[in-house]
């Protein structure tokens, strides 16, 4: 069941907790180079009873910049759902990875609390309006996965297009237009809500990798199978044609992709 909000302290506590921690989780920031593109990739599984996801993540700071503007994170609630979160402060710096590690932190602690998803995006709103002091604005993409039935919710506040390849090879595209969090005060944000198939892949990013005026990434997919490799070559093709394409690192670059395997011994 679903939790609605009744009382506005309940989040400013979370969004209390949220700033006090943010020094000692910024895990973004330190590591840069793990190969010839100064790229950082993680890879982790999670597992259900009726199907299991590989999420894998990279990304790649703005040249010249010791601190990534973009933050991410990946985990599953208590009643089996799993989400993936990226928000892009807007422009780079401490500043930005400070604004967008608070949406992250906030979001992931309402989902766990059971929070609806267009409620998180509102509150998140709310208070970044209220804290807005240096006027850096965020986007927030968000998907939330229900590991038993497939059923998922995405919630994109000015965020790029995710893109899913299903098992025949066909690319659907996942948009919504929409403005940052903390620019509006009352502000609709729309869900979206559909179910993935077995064995889809999901790839999120920020507009560092692809900006609103190239969309490159649906294109090269069509054109390269890459459902035959694992996630984790895939995250560094992608990354590695993201410099190509983009000539020069000008912003921070964060890819996200997820693979939905279902588990044989469950059917």
């Amino acid at each position: 069941m679903k939790k609605t909000i009744s009382h506005d302290q309940n989040i400013t506590n979370i969004y209390a907790k949220s700033t006090s921690v943010l020094a000692i989780n910024n895990d973004m920031t330190n590591n840069k180079s793990l190969d010839s593109l100064n790229c950082n990739r993680n890879t982790k599984k999670f597992n259900s009873q009726h199907y299991s996801v590989t999420c894998c993540s990279t990304y790649r700071i703005k040249d010249d910049h010791v601190c990534s503007g973009d933050s991410f994170k990946y985990d599953y609630t208590s009643n089996n759902q799993f989400y993936m979160i990226l928000s892009d402060g807007m422009g780079s710096g401490n500043n930005s990875f400070h604004r967008s590690l608070k949406t992250i932190k906030i979001t992931s602690q309402m989902l766990k609390m059971g929070f609806a998803t267009e409620t998180i995006a509102k509150s998140i709103n709310k208070f970044l309006i209220h804290d807005n002091i240096d006027e850096i604005f965020t986007t927030l993409d968000l998907v939330l996965i229900d590991l038993s039935t497939l059923n998922f919710e995405f919630i994109k506040a000015c965020a790029n297009p995710t893109y899913v390849i299903h098992n025949d090879n066909s690319i659907e595209t996942i948009l919504s237009q929409s403005v940052p969090v903390g620019i509006i005060k009352d502000i609709e944000f729309g869900v979206i809500a559909n179910q993935f198939r077995d064995d889809d892949i999901i790839i999120m990013c920020t507009d560092g990798v692809e900006n609103p005026q190239s969309l490159w990434i649906e294109k090269y997919l069509l054109r390269n199978d890459l459902r035959r490799i694992e996630c984790e070559d895939m995250i560094e093709i992608l990354i590695k044609e993201a410099c190509v394409v983009n000539k020069s690192i000008s912003d921070d670059m964060t890819i996200l992709i997820s693979k939905i395997i279902v588990n044989t011994n469950s059917k």
